[in-house]
C-alpha cells in the first residue's frame, strides 16, 4: 500500500497532523499500538492554552473543548516558593483543563473523518530504507500477529518523548537532526486523579497551582490542577536522572492536603516527557519528526498539547507543499522547521535556559526570589510569553541587597536574562538552508556550555 504521508503515533501531534494533511486531499495512514479506543489517554497536566486552540480552530475546525471533556476552564496560573509564604499569580492565562482521553478521540475521529486511514493496535517494527532513501516502515499487528509493509513520499515520527524510530535512522540521513539524547533533558512524572467528594472545595479552582520545592522535586516542581470541583488532577515531576524516588516525594507533597485521604483515586500513573528545548532540526529527507519526539514542549514544565497541536499543522502545511512540487528532501521539508521556531521553539529555547538556572537554585533563593518580588508577575509573564526576561540591574540588585547571601545567584539570573535572550534571537533568525546549520549549532553549543554539567555531576547538587 502506499500513501502520501505515514504518521507513527496517533497522539495530539500525529493526529492533527493527519487531519490537517487529509483535510487538504493527501492520503495518511496513521498508526498507533493503542486499540481505537484507548489512543489519546495519557498520563500528563491536561492543560493546554486557549491561543493554541484558536489557532487550530481557524485552521481544521478542531473546535474548543466543552461538555464532559472540558474538566476546567483557567483564567491564570499561581506559582508557590518552597516555604509557600507568598505566590506569583499570573492573571490573563486563558486555557483548559480537559479530560485527555475524550480530547484526544474527539481529534482522533476529526482525522479518520477526513479521511486519514487508521492502523490501531498495530507496532512500528522498522523502516524501510533503498537506494539510502526511507520509502516505507514495516509494522505488525498485535492482533494477528501478521507483519506489513506499507509506504509513503514522508514518513512522520509522532511516536512521543521515548521516540521508538529515531535510533532507526541510518547515520547517513541523520544530516541535522539529533540522535543522542542527554538524561538531563528527559523528566519523568507522577500523578492521581482524585475525585473529590462534596465537602472539599478546591482553593483557587480557576488557577493551575504550581509548587517549586527542591526537597519534593530536584528539576521540576508538584502541581494542583483543578478539574471543576469534582475532582482534582495532584502531581509531581522532575528531572528523569533525579526521580528515582518520585512516589515517596508525591507522598511528602500529598500530606499538604489531608482533606483528600478519604477521597477515590480514579486514575494513577507515571510517564517520561520531554524537558528541554526543540531539537535542533525536525526533518531530514522524506522523513520528519513532530510533538513529543520533536521536544516541541514548554521546558519548564514538559506541557505540549498545545504547541503539538500548532506543530501537527505546520508540518502538514510543509508536506502538502512537497507534494504539489513532488520534492520531499530534507530542504523542501525546512519550512516546518522555520515556521515551528519562529512562532514557538524560539521562546521555549529561551525557557529552556531558563530551566537550567532556575533548577539548580537553592529553596532560599526560590523564596527569596518570590518572596520578595526580585522575580516579579510582568518578569514572569515575560518570559513565559515571549522568552524574554528584561533584569533593570539597580532595582533588582538593590532589592537583592537585602539578602548578601543571595548577591551570587542575583549576579547568576542577570547571566541567565542574557543568555536567554541570545539562543531567542538564534532560533527567530533559523537558518534558511541545513547548510547554515554547523555555525548555528556551534553558537547554540557556546550558550549551553556548562549548564548541564551540575546536573549530570548528581553530587554537586545541593
Amino acid at each position: 500500500m502506499k500513501y502520501d504521508i505515514i504518521i507513527i503515533g496517533a497522539g495530539t501531534a500525529g493526529a492533527m497532523t493527519a487531519c490537517r494533511a487529509t483535510q487538504q486531499g493527501l492520503s495518511v495512514a496513521l498508526i498507533d499500538r493503542k486499540l481505537k479506543q484507548n489512543i489519546g489517554n495519557k498520563t500528563c497536566g491536561d492543560a493546554l492554552a486557549k491561543y493554541h486552540m484558536d489557532f487550530v480552530k481557524s485552521k481544521v475546525g478542531f473546535d474548543h473543548p466543552k461538555g464532559e471533556e472540558l474538566k476546567q476552564k483557567i483564567t491564570g496560573l499561581a506559582l508557590y516558593p518552597p516555604n509557600k509564604k507568598s505566590k506569583i499569580i499570573l492573571h490573563d492565562q486563558e486555557g483548559y483543563v480537559v479530560d485527555r482521553l475524550l480530547f484526544g478521540q474527539r481529534l482522533l475521529n476529526l482525522a479518520i473523518d477526513s479521511g486519514t486511514e487508521l492502523f490501531s493496535d498495530y507496532i512500528f517494527k522498522d523502516l524501510i530504507i533503498k537506494e539510502k532513501k526511507i520509502i516505507g516502515v514495516k509494522i505488525k499487528s498485535k492482533k494477528t500477529k501478521e507483519s506489513e509493509e506499507i509506504f509513503a513520499n514522508v514518513i512522520i515520527d509522532a511516536s512521543g518523548a521515548n521516540s521508538i524510530i529515531r535510533k532507526k535512522i541510518p547515520y547517513f540521513l541523520q544530516k541535522c537532526t539529533e540522535n543522542e539524547i542527554s538524561n538531563v533533558d528527559m523528566g519523568y512524572a507522577y500523578r492521581k486523579i482524585i475525585n473529590l467528594d462534596n465537602s472539599n472545595q478546591i482553593e483557587d479552582i480557576d488557577l493551575i497551582q504550581i509548587y517549586f520545592d527542591h526537597k519534593l522535586a530536584r528539576g521540576g516542581y508538584a502541581w494542583v490542577f483543578p478539574r471543576g470541583q469534582k475532582s482534582i488532577n495532584l502531581g509531581i515531576g522532575g528531572m528523569k536522572i533525579m526521580t528515582s524516588d518520585l512516589h515517596e516525594k508525591y507522598n511528602q507533597f500529598f500530606v499538604n492536603f489531608p482533606e483528600l485521604n478519604n477521597n477515590t483515586v480514579i486514575h494513577e500513573g507515571g510517564g517520561v516527557i520531554p524537558m528541554r528545548r526543540p531539537m535542533n532540526s525536525f526533518v531530514t529527507d522524506n522523513f520528519a519528526f513532530v510533538g513529543d519526539a520533536a521536544f516541541q514542549v514548554n521546558p519548564l514544565h514538559g506541557g505540549g498539547i498545545g504547541a503539538n497541536l500548532e506543530a501537527g499543522i505546520f508540518l502538514a502545511d510543509t508536506v502538502i507543499k512537497a507534494n504539489e512540487n513532488n520534492d520531499f528532501s530534507e530542504q523542501s521539508l525546512w519550512q516546518y522547521n522555520i515556521k515551528y521556531n519562529n512562532k514557538i521553539g524560539c521562546t521555549h529555547a529561551a525557557l529552556d535556559i531558563f530551566r537550567l538556572y532556575a533548577y539548580i537554585m537553592p529553596n532560599k533563593v526560590l523564596n527569596a526570589v518570590i518572596n520578595r518580588k526580585i522575580i516579579t508577575e510582568n518578569d514572569v509573564m515575560s518570559a513565559g510569553l515571549t522568552g524574554a526576561l528584561e533584569m533593570t540591574a539597580p532595582e533588582k540588585l538593590k532589592k537583592a541587597l537585602k539578602g548578601m547571601d543571595i548577591f551570587k545567584y542575583m549576579l547568576k539570573i542577570r547571566t541567565m536574562a542574557k543568555k536567554m535572550g541570545r539562543i531567542k534571537e538564534l532560533y527567530q533568525n533559523y537558518p534558511k538552508e541545513s547548510k547554515e546549520m554547523p555555525d548555528w549549532i556551534e553558537k547554540i553549543n557556546n550558550i549551553y556550555h556548562g549548564l548541564k554539567e551540575p546536573y549530570e555531576n548528581i553530587k554537586n547538587i545541593k
